[in-house]
């Protein structure tokens, strides 16, 4: 089966091209408007494409998605959405469990059903019993949105999302009674619920008006609120804002014993940050500053009586593990358990790291060796029991334990091995499988490579490549190259249905560990984001120019492919190294840099991108902004960008306005499409049906373009 498999795929990638040399592009006005940034006047020609509800606008992108839909092979569409189906089905979804009141919760998903289920089991062993079941009254366009627990199992609190916003609704479900409550908290961005230890009500981040926010009516403000269930959610008290600081985020936590709330305070989307903690024992609630700075990373793991413990990068750029008196009495003075080391202490990454978690005696930290992850066990006072190799992946979602039971639980990613669930007995430092997986591959059919290349200034880039064994290395093979980059992210790879599509077609799949991501730590980061971004991009275009080198692939077959936040950073790529790329995918995106600002939560991001405000930031925003780095007259490679129409996060504004100007007075016949990905926000479905159609799009895109002479 799996050689009819290959036969079949690599037939997709190698059948001619459907769509014709002459591409007839849609009318796109342009308008006479010039800004002003620092004495330097820049047109914006498509700015009215901004006016998302217009007609115009709406008009113009009916006629795009026309444009793309009669350039693809629909058949070669169809094939592979089903291939990629087919390496989709592995088995039951499984959440890691969360232990509450004597019992664990978990979710778990078969590969028919539209949402995950909620189970609870008495004991590792015990019978799973359904507590929530989505599936039997949530609407076509509402998704789960993840749920959390009451520390003594009383109440589950989940979330509902419509049309792809990442703003949803908090509902409650009484675990005594097996009753949804009559009663919704909106404006919230995820399930998180942090209880008071006798349940009598919790604190969670409150973003505002949830129907203003998902109609783009009103601006995102967090609020620290806290919620009795039964109340009515407008009496809920404030407990901590910052009105006059409308792009600063609250990250709010209950210490095990109930005793301390513990809040991170960031500025947009800086790594620093200030510690606020609260005493719910006192009966007057105040808020001391535990710090009285900004100058670091503190992230708290957890406590024991007043003693809580942080990962930071404070004195140590690897970061370390440190202890603080919750009261303040010794403010600033830090006392060292787990120090600093060769090796990154994972606890800054905002993805593919933040595995820290304090389980009765013992300190569980996620480590980066070469950019492979390992588990270290230690005691409080910082010595280290065990040491537990990973698989080149990530931990998805943190670890996740109780001071009741010696364990915790994760779940790992790799390349060949979807997202499973393990329990890591602390006691001995042995891990097991928690679930079965279904897996639709032979794992040894498949090379993982790690590799380092150099950049343009020598700088050594980790470098992971993927491909079907025995390969030939004969420099034809087309190449997908993922980067992002950013926000201290950690490149290693995960499992992907549409990337192992991509291998039986003969590709190979590279992920290189550019700067601005959190492969070494702080310094890694910093030279990578804001004035220093061409780094990323240069580290990005190495990773090409060696592949190239190493007769993996050849000049005009790599395709450079980034989503969110890199998505600025492959488009620059292609701009800039023209002939080194074969096809440039650009998904979910930002695009213009010197007006993202403006524009949805995405303002909160200056601290990594820079300010146009700041005339050095606009410098290096304006040298590498793709929307204004088009050369009029210069034939680029192929380029398709997606949107989600409903983005909060990147809005498609971006999109159109890039594919516009590309668009513009092209001179070859190298193509350049807009994938609209409908009724979604900041992804690229909100099924699991439209997220297979727009990546079998996107390579069917491939094959097309990619296959000509």
């Amino acid at each position: 089966m799996r050689t009819e498999l290959s036969i079949v795929l690599l037939s997709i990638l190698i059948a001619p091209a459907v769509a014709g040399d002459e591409i007839a592009y849609p009318e796109t006005h342009r308008v006479d408007q010039v800004d002003n940034y620092h004495g330097i006047e820049i047109a914006d020609p498509y700015r009215w494409l901004e006016k998302l509800d217009a007609e115009e606008t709406h008009n113009w992108m009916e006629a795009q998605e026309g444009l793309l839909s009669s350039f693809l092979d629909g058949a070669s569409v169809e094939k592979l959405a089903e291939r990629i189906e087919q390496y989709g089905e592995t088995g039951t979804q499984y959440s890691a469990p969360q232990y509450a009141g004597g019992r664990y919760f978990y979710t778990a998903r078969e590969q028919q059903q539209s949402h995950s289920v909620v189970f609870a089991r008495d004991g590792r062993e015990g019978e799973p019993a359904t507590i929530l079941d989505p599936n039997a009254f949530l609407a076509e366009d509402q998704r789960f949105g993840g749920f959390s627990v009451s520390p003594g199992g009383r109440y589950l609190a989940y979330r509902v999302t419509e049309s792809g916003s990442r703003w949803g609704d908090l509902k409650f479900l009484d675990l005594r009674t097996g009753k949804r409550l009559d009663e919704s908290l909106g404006g919230v961005s995820s399930a998180a619920t942090f209880w008071k230890k006798d349940e009598s009500g919790f604190f969670y981040v409150d973003y505002g008006d949830g129907a203003r926010l998902r109609a783009g009516e009103a601006e995102a403000r967090a609020e620290v609120r806290f919620h009795r269930p039964g109340s009515d959610h407008a009496d809920d008290p404030v407990v901590y804002s910052k009105p006059e600081q409308p792009s600063w985020v609250f990250l709010p936590t209950v210490s095990k014993d109930g005793r301390h709330l513990v809040l991170g305070v960031y500025e947009g989307t800086s790594e620093r940050n200030r510690v606020m903690v609260a005493d719910l024992e006192s009966e007057d609630f105040e808020f001391v500053d535990l710090l009285g700075h900004a100058d670091h990373s503190f992230t708290f793991i957890g406590s024991r009586s007043d003693t809580l413990y942080f990962y930071t990068n404070q004195g140590a750029a690897n970061g370390r593990v440190v202890a603080i008196d919750a009261h303040g009495d010794r403010r600033g003075r830090l006392r060292e358990v787990v120090p600093g080391g060769r090796e990154v202490l994972a606890g800054g990454s905002s993805a593919g790291g933040n595995a820290m978690a304090l389980v009765g005696e013992r300190l569980v930290l996620l480590y980066r060796r070469a950019n492979v992850a390992m588990l270290r066990v230690h005691g409080l006072d910082g010595h280290l029991e065990h040491e537990v190799p990973l698989a080149a992946g990530w931990i998805g979602s943190g670890l996740v334990g109780d001071d009741a039971v010696a364990e915790v639980w994760y779940t790992f990613n790799g390349f060949v091995e979807p997202s499973t669930v393990y329990r890591l007995d602390l006691e001995t430092g042995k891990r097991e499988r928690a679930f079965d997986r279904r897996l639709p591959i032979e794992p040894e059919d498949y090379v993982l490579e790690h590799v380092f290349y150099k950049s343009a200034d020598g700088t050594e880039v980790p470098l992971f490549v993927a491909h079907k064994r025995g390969l030939r290395r004969d420099g034809k093979n087309p190449v997908f190259m993922y980067g992002y980059g950013f926000g201290g992210w950690v490149a290693t790879p995960w499992y992907q249905p549409h990337m192992l599509a991509w291998l039986e077609m003969g590709g190979i799949y590279a992920l290189p560990g550019i700067r601005g991501g959190g492969e070494y730590g702080d310094a890694w980061r910093d030279a990578g984001v804001r004035r220093n971004r061409q780094n990323a991009i240069d580290d990005f275009i190495a990773a090409a120019e060696w592949l190239v080198e190493r007769r993996f692939t050849s000049a005009g077959k790599v395709v450079a492919n980034g989503w969110s936040a890199s998505g600025s950073l492959a488009a620059a790529a292609v701009l800039q190294r023209p002939e080194l790329f074969g096809a440039g995918l650009i998904g979910i995106p930002s695009l213009d840099m010197l007006r993202y600002h403006h524009f949805t939560t995405i303002r909160g991001w200056t601290g990594g991108y820079g300010s146009p405000d700041d005339p050095e930031d606009f410098r290096a925003l304006h040298d590498y902004s793709p929307y204004h780095n088009i050369q009029q007259g210069r034939c680029y490679p192929p380029i398709l960008v997606t949107v989600g129409e409903n983005d909060e996060v990147t809005p498609p504004l971006h999109g159109y306005k890039f594919v516009a100007a590309l668009q513009h007075g092209r001179e070859c016949d190298q193509p350049t499409m807009l994938k609209i990905v409908r009724g979604t926000g900041h992804s690229f479905g909100s099924t699991s049906e439209q997220s297979r159609r727009t990546y079998a799009e996107e390579l069917t895109f491939l094959r097309q373009v990619l296959s000509k002479p």
